[in-house]
């Protein structure tokens, strides 16, 4: 696909990866005293171990369906765990049943100890003990993690409104510029699962319940295309103070330096870009819904029509060609306005010697790319043939461009609109979550080389099938 601008074109690449995260919630029933009818009393314990680490990936573009392109192993920030609420309810559709189900019974674990390290450490609460007998039945589990304390909040609420509940704060960040000081970042249920209490149990009675949890948050890595040369790969030099021909109000302006590539010859031709910031566009700043919701069918403007589509923790759909054939739900997804949306903090380039800290390396033996992490973002998507310009979250790229055997520098920005599944470079804006940011992915850019002089081209290439090594935690 193409965008019309001025003065150059960059082929970058665009990486959609998934976080994973599991739940484990343990319990056993306990016989108390019996109670007024004779009967005993089931005081149920419960106890939540959270595991993190890494998948195998299968990277190949922004793919369509649930796992889009593979999974990333997570950094520990990311994923570290400091509190937790769990709601148990009934209804024999679980996650999708009746929105006036009520959440029957809460649970909340202000700490959890870390076990072990590597792919195996886990995150696990004290005994967690309900004083209030729990009926024997098999109940519905939704975990919520690092949101503080919950339970007192939507206990006595319905199914739909706590699928409905909307966070403001899906992770915290010390510094408003620097998104490595962000944390305790909120995760919730990516799956059903069940609890089955029993009549007497004590300890050798419990009962063991896998849920995995996602982050609400999304993430964007960007990548100047830095790592060594080959034939036909012209990524960016970095130049310091000392060496960068860019002077802004008589101070120098660190950049990378891109050397032009004739786009009708594929060789360079004397003009050069220097990259020297990036700054995130339309990053949504309203609420996320506490469940994933997916929409099976294309949007219909009929938001009750919308509704009764809805499959809540449902996975998301893909075509033969890869491409996704239904929408993530996220709030104001019919009624949207520009109203919620801020752009994000533009940000120097940071230099060779600093990429890939957190990230690490992409793409293991291959191109070596080093990624920085731009900005964490919150879900955002909305029907097919909207305005990106208005909705889409993006990146403007700033720089210079200077001609061959000139000393004119010319300021330009150029303007990428993130795309969520495209896995065929298409230039319809008519595919379904062409573009958009969905909860728990991060979004990987890279620019690969800057070709001509009037076009910024995009496009997303295919990748190798790599493995990612695990976090050591």
């Amino acid at each position: 696909m193409r965008f019309l601008s001025t003065h150059i074109s960059c082929l970058c690449r665009l990486l959609l990866l998934l976080l994973p995260a599991l739940v484990v919630v343990s319990a056993c029933d306990k016989d108390s005293a019996a109670g007024a009818e004779g009967e005993p009393e089931y005081n149920t314990y419960l106890q939540i171990t959270l595991h993190t680490g890494s998948m195998v990936p299968a990277t190949r573009g922004p793919q369509g369906g649930e796992n889009g392109d593979g999974n990333l192993t997570a950094i520990e920030r990311e994923c570290a765990v400091y509190n937790a609420t769990i709601l148990l309810y009934k209804d024999a559709n679980g996650i999708n049943g009746n929105d006036g189900t009520p959440i029957s019974y809460s649970f909340y674990a202000p700490t959890l100890t870390k076990v072990g390290t590597g792919s195996s450490a886990y995150y696990q609460t004290d005994v967690l003990h309900s004083f209030v007998p729990i009926a024997p039945a098999t109940y519905h589990v939704l975990v919520i993690v690092n949101a503080g304390d919950l339970s007192d909040v939507l206990t006595g609420k319905t199914l739909g409104e706590v699928r409905d509940y909307t966070a403001l704060a899906p992770y915290q960040q010390t510094d408003a510029d620097d998104p490595t000081t962000a944390g305790r970042f909120v995760m919730t249920s990516a799956n059903d699962a069940t609890l089955a209490v029993t009549g007497a149990g004590g300890m050798d009675n419990i009962k063991q319940v896998d849920v995995r949890v996602e982050r609400m948050a999304a993430r964007i890595d960007f990548s100047p295309g830095v790592s060594y040369k080959t034939s036909g790969y012209y990524g960016g030099e970095y130049l310091d103070k000392d060496h960068t021909p860019i002077q802004v109000g008589g101070n120098p302006v660190p950049c990378y330096d891109y050397a032009v590539v004739s786009e009708a010859t594929g060789v360079v031709n004397g003009d050069h870009f220097y990259l020297t910031h990036v700054q995130p566009l339309n990053l949504w700043q309203g609420g996320t819904y506490l469940t994933k919701r997916v929409c099976d069918i294309n949007w219909i403007s009929a938001e009750n029509i919308l509704k009764a589509h809805l499959n809540y923790l449902g996975d998301e759909g893909k075509n033969s060609l890869n491409e996704a054939t239904d929408y993530v739900i996220s709030p104001d997804f019919l009624t949207r306005t520009t109203t919620h949306y801020t752009a994000g903090t533009k940000q120097a380039v940071k230099p060779s010697s600093e990429l890939g800290t957190e990230t690490g390396l992409i793409d293991g033996t291959d191109t070596k790319l080093k990624y920085y992490i731009l900005t964490y973002a919150r879900e955002n998507t909305f029907p097919a043939l909207s305005n990106p310009a208005s909705f889409a979250t993006g990146l403007q790229i700033d720089g210079y461009y200077k001609k061959d055997e000139t000393d004119v520098y010319s300021k330009k920005s150029y303007v990428y609109y993130i795309r969520h599944a495209d896995p065929n470079n298409s230039n319809s804006n008519s595919l379904a979550m062409k573009y958009g940011i969905v909860r728990n992915n991060v979004y990987r850019v890279s620019i690969e080389r800057v070709t001509s002089l009037g076009v910024i081209m995009i496009e997303a290439q295919d990748w190798i099938t790599v493995e990612l090594p695990d976090i050591q935690m």
